[in-house]
């Protein structure tokens, strides 16, 4: 069986590789190792899957250069999840920012 190319290759800058540690820890530290490690491998599931599927992105108002896509573990309405922040370069889906749900992330992207 042939392995299906992904479309686009992903990077992960060391702002988003930051964020994620910290999202690591927070988790870790309210939860367990375990429970860090899940969370954080959804959160890189989700940015698979963006790489992989071509889909019409949300622009971030304001920087029409950039997209994000929230991620929610829980179906429920008001669950929080965190914001991925991301921009297509040729080939190259570059994955900037994490942010929690709650956050003003809007106001706080740095490219």
């Amino acid at each position: 069986m042939a392995k299906r190319e992904r479309k686009l290759t992903v990077l992960l800058t060391p702002r988003a590789k930051s964020d994620l540690a910290r999202i690591w820890t927070w988790n870790a530290d309210r939860s367990n190792d375990r429970v860090a490690d899940l969370y954080v491998e959804f959160l890189l599931s989700q940015i698979w899957q963006l790489a992989e599927i071509e889909t019409q992105n949300q622009k971030v108002p304001g920087r029409e250069t950039l997209s994000f896509v929230i991620a929610k573990k829980s179906k429920r309405r008001n669950a929080h999840g965190h914001v991925i922040v991301f921009r297509i370069v040729e080939k190259e889906l570059q994955v900037l920012h994490f942010f929690h749900t709650a956050q003003d992330w809007q106001n706080h992207i740095d490219e």
